[in-house]
């Protein structure tokens, strides 16, 4: 694996910085001026890496995406342990930015142009409930997405710490009640 350059380092610093702000403060309520100072660098740079806000989303989805498919891939998962991997992963981003990934989450599904970065975690799915042979696809497709998306909203409406190894317990708890055979 090659080194990266100067140029892709500050691009992962600026989003890396990037990500934890809209975390606190909330996509909207984020500046480059602010994203600039965590990152520890000019203005300037990050408007040479992004030239806008909805650019530096758009990357930062795409990057989330690769991220959790280099994860499964470089894993080797098939059937129900990709499905358990992909979930654990998804689970494990948003309990680290629960604020951030909801704001990912609510744009990939209002702005529904291009490959829709939901469709890739989708498509990861219809694989696994294919290696495990399913027939039922679609509804335990929907079901399969239901534990992730009902959990974050669960969690966002009761106010619950966002715990990485509570909530991939659940979701293994309910992956196990939907990944049966009739």
């Amino acid at each position: 694996m090659n080194k990266p350059t100067k140029r892709e380092r500050s691009r992962i610093k600026i989003m890396h910085a990037a990500k934890g702000l809209f975390d606190e403060y909330g996509v909207d309520n984020v500046t480059f001026q602010m994203i600039a100072e965590r990152a520890d660098m000019c203005r300037t740079t990050v408007f040479n890496h992004f030239k806008s806000m909805n650019d530096l989303l758009v990357a930062l989805t795409m990057q989330e995406m690769e991220d959790i498919v280099e994860y499964c891939e470089s894993r080797g998962l098939k059937g129900k342990e990709l499905l358990y991997g992909l979930i654990e992963k998804i689970v494990e981003d948003t309990a680290c930015y629960p604020a951030f990934a909801s704001t990912l989450i609510d744009s990939a599904l209002i702005n529904n142009e291009g490959e829709s970065p939901l469709k890739t975690v989708e498509n990861i799915m219809i694989r696994g409930l294919e290696d495990e042979g399913f027939t039922d696809i679609e509804h335990k497709l929907i079901l399969l997405e239901g534990i992730y998306f009902g959990m974050s909203n669960h969690y966002h409406l009761n106010s619950k710490e966002f715990n990485v190894e509570d909530m991939i317990r659940e979701s293994r708890i309910l992956l196990d009640r939907i990944l049966v055979k009739y």
